[in-house]
């Protein structure tokens, strides 16, 4: 009996033993903790984000980027913001118990303005470029701008043209009168220089108002005239010569590729009639087989343009025309019509790598095969989508395996398939041109403004600048 008693109590002493030890186990409580190596940035600058959570199964990190909320389970990450402003980044993490903790944390993101090169400008003047490039001569950037001062006692609608060179610190080092008028044609402007060495410049209008002035080195102005084509959308060297390229208008607006000498002397003029109603080139290229073109075709309605659709043009090296492509499911021929004064933008096409076509003309990327085949397309006009949108005047460069483009506000870049890689914001509203020079990525570009004038109010203007990135989109500041 007393044996019995004895096992009892062992017994019950080890269930005692056992139920104390279970009521002393409890779960790790779970801590949600993150790192940012950088809280405060500007656009575009990466930053490395890395989890210190203790006792967590799964972490999810969640973010916003372009209005899209983006979430990561990853224990480190890097990204980039592409706009201005307080970011905030959350963390939930879950322990094994299923229970959550988050956190939150903010990152400052900066613009890029303390990186670009601004110009001093009158109170009530607005300045919009309207052409830019790189001389042949020096490497430097040149532009050419419309201003316009509302608090002049002259005609209201008076705007002076300017041909501006930029120095290697990107001060202004010539400033050229091009016209001062209020009848001047609306529209991009382009610059060629002959071997007097004098400047011409050639303005593309709507459909029929296209000019030319030429001036001296100097500033002496030579004269006005209307251009050889309807409309001149731009020019390339050609041999010993340069070919201008835009459209002719008979019965109908056919695309034209002209050949001048270096004195600006017609040698030939290739019209070509095509079965499409009307039609221009607005960009021109050079490659391996010959050259390649893009541009549109529409129908000739008041006061719109119907059908508007975007064309891809082959020629060999001889400037005939093999054949061309059209593209009809384009957004824009959606839109119900083109305004006329739209065919004043730029319009560009480049080869990649790849041999992929990248065409970008209001608003619209296209990407297609060498043979025109087309591969994708994206819409990046942020406005709405109707006749009334007024398409701003925008760039693209080529980087061999991918390219990168503006569009309002915002630099963006691709790979050679369309897809998207990377967006800063840089506020620029109308940048004609993209400019690469030594591994640089230049724009010169027009961001609007508003300014408030004693006892006049507040005048909305547009003002220009000058700046430049990395291919990687990472700006560079070209005031130190």
């Amino acid at each position: 009996m007393k044996r019995i008693t004895q096992l009892t109590f062992i017994t019950l002493f080890i269930i005692f033993l056992s139920c104390g030890s279970d009521d002393s186990i409890t779960t790790p409580e779970t801590v949600a903790c993150f790192t940012i190596d950088k809280t405060e940035v500007i656009v575009g600058q990466e930053i490395t984000i890395s989890d210190c959570s203790e006792n967590a199964t799964d972490i999810v990190f969640t973010y916003t980027y372009e209005g899209q909320k983006i979430s990561a389970t990853e224990s480190q990450i890097v990204l980039n913001f592409s706009t201005p402003g307080n970011h905030s980044i959350n963390l939930k993490a879950t322990g094994t118990d299923g229970n959550t903790k988050t956190i939150s944390k903010s990152v400052n993101v900066k613009d890029g303005d303390d990186n670009f090169k601004r110009y001093n400008t009158p109170t009530g003047t607005s300045t919009l470029v309207i052409g830019s490039g790189i001389t042949a001569e020096t490497g430097s950037l040149y532009f050419m701008e419309i201003s316009q001062n509302f608090l002049s006692n002259q005609a209201f609608y008076e705007q002076k043209i300017t041909y501006q060179e930029v120095d290697i610190d990107y001060f202004i080092k010539q400033k050229l009168l091009i016209a001062s008028s209020v009848s001047h044609p609306i529209g991009h402007c382009l610059v060629t220089k002959n071997n007097a060495s004098q400047f011409t410049f050639n303005f593309t209008g709507n459909t029929a108002s296209a000019r030319s002035y030429t001036i001296k080195e100097n500033g002496d102005f030579i004269s006005e005239d209307p251009t050889f084509l309807n409309v001149t959308h731009g020019s390339i060297p050609y041999n010993n010569n340069r070919v201008f390229y835009g459209a002719n208008s008979n019965a109908k607006f056919n695309p034209v590729i002209q050949i001048r000498d270096k004195d600006n002397t017609i040698i030939k003029t290739n019209t070509y009639e095509i079965d499409l109603p009307n039609a221009f080139i607005g960009d021109l290229i050079h490659v391996t087989n010959g050259y390649i073109g893009y541009g549109a075709s529409f129908e000739l309605n008041q006061p719109l343009l119907k059908e508007y659709t975007p064309v891809l043009y082959f020629f060999d090296n001889d400037l005939n025309l093999t054949t061309y492509k059209t593209f009809e499911n384009s957004v824009l021929k959606s839109l119900g019509g083109i305004k006329k004064n739209e065919l004043e933008n730029w319009f560009h096409v480049e080869q990649l790598n790849s041999g992929n076509l990248v065409m970008y003309g209001l608003s619209e990327m296209i990407i297609a095969n060498a043979e025109g085949q087309q591969l994708s397309s994206q819409y990046l006009e942020n406005s709405s989508s109707t006749h009334t949108t007024k398409f701003n005047t925008q760039g693209l460069v080529n980087l061999g395996d991918s390219f990168v483009l503006s569009t309002k506000n915002y630099l963006r870049k691709f790979d050679s398939q369309g897809n998207h890689i990377k967006s800063i914001f840089f506020g620029g509203e109308y940048t004609p041109n993209l400019l690469l020079k030594n591994n640089t990525i230049f724009f010169i570009s027009s961001l609007s403004k508003t300014e408030e004038i004693d006892n006049f109010g507040t005048l909305g203007v547009h003002r220009v600048f000058v700046g430049a990135i990395d291919k990687d989109l990472n700006f560079i500041n070209l005031n130190k």
